[in-house]
């Protein structure tokens, strides 16, 4: 629910609701994970440590949230993604019916196949000085593509 919100601005109270849920949790966690010397992500959040700076306590709920919400939306897209795509090539899901030896195979070929995560990016060359990079120079023309390197 937390992933897909932006979807239905109905459900923002539900969503702020679970947030705040799962911020209460999480803080109770804090103290424990601090203490314990078990290598979990909260503790390794905690203690985790650049140049004497460390993540605040806020920070590290939010990275454990967004964590746990990456984490289940990839998972519901992959099988989303994978029984969609069974059902449009049937002579697969009855070789994998017949085989269930093969689903970690079908599993990484779904996740490549129908990735749970498809983003899109529209990217410009540039020299990183500001100015536009010269497509000669780099291989690549919007009208014509990338040449091989």
């Amino acid at each position: 629910m937390l992933g897909n919100f932006q979807h239905n601005p109905e459900r923002y109270p539900r969503v702020l609701k679970a947030v705040a849920e799962s911020h209460r949790v999480l803080s109770g966690c804090h103290p424990t994970a601090a203490r314990e010397s078990a290598r979990g992500l909260i503790h390794s959040l905690l203690t985790a440590e650049i140049d004497g700076d460390r993540l605040t306590e806020e920070e590290v709920i939010a990275n454990c949230i967004v964590t746990m919400v990456g984490g289940q939306e990839t998972t519901t897209n992959l099988i989303g993604n994978g029984v969609l795509t069974l059902l449009r090539n049937p002579a697969e899901m009855e070789r994998l019916q017949n085989d269930l030896s093969l689903i970690p195979s079908a599993v990484e070929e779904m996740l490549r196949y129908e990735s749970p995560s498809q983003q899109r990016a529209d990217v410009s060359v540039g020299s990183g000085n500001g100015r536009q990079a010269d497509p000669e120079a780099t291989g690549c023309d919007r009208s014509h593509g990338c040449r091989e390197s």
